[in-house]
């Protein structure tokens, strides 16, 4: 089993790595004079040894982690806008909520009422949640015989950072063939796992595992939109302990797809700001190669998709190295009216109907804009249907309008 940490009520359960890369060690949060939220269990009567700035895991422990609660228990009632640290491209003070696409579900975790843990520690509580629930998960595929690759968040922190607890995540994405999507749906209700989501038209759910979110999807971005099948990934990926366990692991150009298609769909300005980041990391890479990933997103149809995106990370991020890319594509998009258009609208708003519509349509080939704009009706078309209560499939707390990946 993988090193992991569980925290509850404000108490810190189960052992930590022997050191951990914390940050400042000053920070209030590890002062003996703190005090804890809740009843803990936690006694002042044990000051945190005055170790010269280099803070053990069991004082993180006993002094730090006291004060970190899990994301289910932070009080409901911070809500978005008083909660959010750092605001997301394309989100400001007027950004509904549910605009902002669950960025509560991150930073209510880590800005609470009371003194934050360090960040650094925050991340890595993230980090080891989801960890454990993707070795749960995985291992129970393996089982079996289901074939699952991790992808984006969990991948990303351990390929594009130098430490993983700097990508921080809320949920953990995985992909499997389509045939295999009831398969999942079943090993989870004999598991026991809540389904907290499941989209018939988007060919995904969302299961708990262990307490954290994970995404199941059968394709790459939205449906119907990008020719890259998740049969060509698992065949072009390899095996790696990279999560502490064996597991199969994207090929890095493969892996890159996915991130751009994922940026796009969500038109760049309302990503995540992590999504982003994860792209500016793409070039700084040994495993970069500019001519290759350009072939891979022609190949995918999504070429128009990949200059979009890179020209929009010179432009609006100053990441010179996406030119190369870009311009492997070729000197303007393959299709030029389509590119300026869906820049100049993303510019505007990126929430209107014509931004959302023109989103689905950046597929190089016809047939896959028809088929994704097709399968965005038909989800429009559940979303409705499960807000008036008749959809059976819906399960749990998390309505399907409102949820979305790392």
């Amino acid at each position: 089993m993988i090193p992991f940490w569980i925290v509850r009520n404000g108490v810190a359960l189960a052992p930590l790595p022997e050191s951990l890369p914390i940050g400042d060690t000053k920070n209030p949060s590890l002062s003996s004079t703190a005090q804890p939220p809740c009843d803990s269990g936690f006694e002042e009567s044990q000051p945190p040894p005055d170790t010269g700035g280099a803070v053990s895991a069991s004082a993180q422990l006993a002094h730090g982690l006291v004060l970190l609660h899990s994301v289910s228990d932070v009080p409901a009632a911070i809500s978005a806008e008083n909660t959010r640290s750092e605001p997301l491209i394309g989100c400001d003070d007027t950004t509904p909520p549910w605009r902002q696409r669950g960025v509560a579900r991150y930073d209510s975790f880590v800005t609470a009422p009371f003194p934050p843990p360090p960040t650094k520690l925050a991340g890595w509580a993230l980090q080891l949640k989801h960890l454990r629930a993707a070795q749960t998960f995985i291992e129970a595929c393996d089982m079996e015989g289901i074939a699952v690759l991790p992808v984006k968040g969990i991948v990303s922190g351990r390929t594009l950072y130098d430490d993983p607890a700097d990508r921080p995540l809320t949920d953990v994405d995985m992909r499997v063939l389509p045939r295999d999507i009831a398969r999942i749906a079943k090993l989870a209700r004999r598991r026991g796992w809540p389904i907290a989501q499941r989209m018939r038209t988007y060919a995904n759910m969302i299961v708990s595992v262990d307490g954290a979110d994970v995404d199941v999807e059968s394709h790459v971005g939205p449906r119907g939109m990008c020719s890259l099948r998740v049969a060509t990934l698992l065949a072009r990926a390899g095996r790696s302990h990279a999560l502490g366990f064996e597991c199969t692991w994207p090929d890095f150009t493969d892996h890159a797809v996915v991130l751009i298609v994922n940026a796009f769909k969500d038109k760049l300005v309302g990503a995540f700001e992590w999504a982003i980041r994860d792209l500016e990391r793409i070039p700084r890479q040994e495993a970069y190669d500019p001519a290759l990933l350009a072939r891979r997103l022609r190949a995918s149809g999504v070429g128009t998709i990949g200059w979009i995106v890179a020209d929009w990370m010179v432009r609006v991020r100053n990441v010179a190295a996406w030119s190369l890319v870009r311009d492997a594509i070729g000197i303007e998009a393959p299709r030029p009216r389509y590119a300026r258009r869906f820049s100049s609208t993303i510019e505007r708003d990126a929430h209107t109907l014509a931004a959302r519509v023109l989103g689905r349509m950046g597929s190089d080939a016809p047939s896959n804009r028809a088929s994704a704009l097709v399968w965005m009706a038909l989800w429009r078309a559940e979303v409705v249907l499960s807000q008036l209560g008749s959809a059976p499939y819906r399960r749990g707390h998390s309505p399907p309008w409102d949820v979305r990946g790392s």
